[in-house]
């Protein structure tokens, strides 16, 4: 939805943007992402919920996780979550892996 055509403003010379507002009701995001992203999401709920109070949000972002993994590739990610941020350590494990796909 536009609210804002492009528009000159001629007292201080500057050209104000096009403003668009996203479409009401919002679109679903598409739930048929792969488990990587899956992964990526979890390891960010789980990065978030050092902020908020609730041992329970942890424990979902943990299973989530634990869920779309393997075995080794979620070991893998408790063992580097000790010493980097949850989204950095999944971010690294995605490196990690491509690069033994190039090998």
């Amino acid at each position: 939805m536009k609210v804002l055509n492009q528009q000159h403003v001629p007292v201080i010379d500057i050209d104000l943007p096009e403003i668009d507002l996203p479409d009401f009701p919002p679109q679903f995001p598409d739930l048929s992402v792969d488990k990587r992203t899956e992964r990526l999401r979890f390891a960010f709920m789980d990065d978030i919920a050092d902020f908020i109070p609730i041992e329970t949000f942890d424990d979902v972002a943990l299973l989530g996780v634990k869920t779309h993994s393997t075995p080794e590739q979620f070991d893998e990610f408790m063992e580097d979550r000790e010493w980097l941020p949850s989204t950095i350590a999944m971010l690294k494990q995605f490196v990690e892996e491509d690069a033994k796909k190039h090998l």
